[in-house]
């Protein structure tokens, strides 16, 4: 499986990583104390240095790359119990023509990968079953790999909170969201052209998901229960072509996700 697919055998491969991390995090209230905002950025860079020092090994198996993303997030409050939420995330990796072995040239490594889908994402996917782009592959066939990776990652939400009930003295609350991103590749190696990003294709790539979900708030910490509907699938399986970006084309089951959290989706 491996062997034939080179962007698996990219993601794969074996490899040196010399990482300088840099974080910026900054909360900020509005004058009337009637909203949150949180901006956070993390820059990564690995093998920028290390020409400085000539060896062999290294220059064969280090990873060179940059990788930067930048999170916004906003929390309006409406009332005592109900509130808007509003957040943007933006990420890019970039590997290096520098590193020396060709095949780790074509994408960030494995776990530098930027994914979409879970509980704390497009909710209406998967785990990392969402993109890269408007790609169709095989989720469950033979030979195929079904998890989504990519060096280029776009997202907004938005989700209203409100009260819903009380059991005994635990509140019940309950929330109304929509989640609009993807991930691609960056190089022209690194896969199809649908799998890369480009800025023109970018309202065509874009995945859609909408839904509600309950929150059981223990003060401590929140268990969570969101249900999400694919309104627009870039990325179906083979068998789900026929759905790929039409709008509300699934039937709802089909087209649906349960995800369960712990904790907030985002930064609140």
């Amino acid at each position: 499986m491996i062997d034939n697919n080179p962007s698996i055998q990219n993601l794969f491969s074996d490899g040196l990583i010399t990482s300088v991390i840099t974080n910026f995090s900054m909360p900020w209230n509005s004058p009337n104390k009637r909203s949150v905002n949180v901006i956070r950025m993390n820059f990564e860079s690995s093998g920028l240095l290390t020409g400085l020092v000539r060896n062999s090994f290294i220059d064969e198996q280090l990873y060179r790359f940059i990788k930067l993303d930048a999170e916004y997030a906003k929390l309006i409050k409406l009332s005592s119990k109900t509130g808007l939420v509003l957040r943007g995330f933006g990420g890019v990796g970039y590997e290096f023509d520098a590193t020396a072995n060709p095949l780790k040239r074509s994408q960030l490594p494995f776990f530098k990968q930027y994914y979409s889908g879970g509980p704390n994402s497009m909710r209406a996917w998967q785990l990392r079953r969402l993109g890269p782009g408007s790609a169709i592959k095989d989720f469950e066939g033979s030979g195929s790999v079904p998890d989504r990776f990519g060096d280029v990652q776009l997202e907004a939400n938005i989700e209203y909170r409100m009260p819903l009930f009380s059991i005994g003295s635990l509140p019940i609350n309950g929330a109304i969201f929509t989640d609009v991103g993807n991930v691609w590749f960056l190089k022209k190696d690194a896969g199809n052209p649908e799998e890369r990003f480009n800025l023109s294709r970018l309202g065509t790539d874009l995945a859609i998901g909408s839904g509600a979900g309950v929150r059981a708030d223990f003060g401590f910490f929140v268990i969570r229960l969101d249900y999400a509907y694919k309104v627009k699938d870039p990325s179906p399986d083979i068998n789900n072509a026929a759905y790929q970006n039409k709008f509300f084309a699934y039937p709802f089951f089909k087209g649906s996700q349960l995800q369960v959290g712990i904790g907030y989706p985002f930064i609140f």
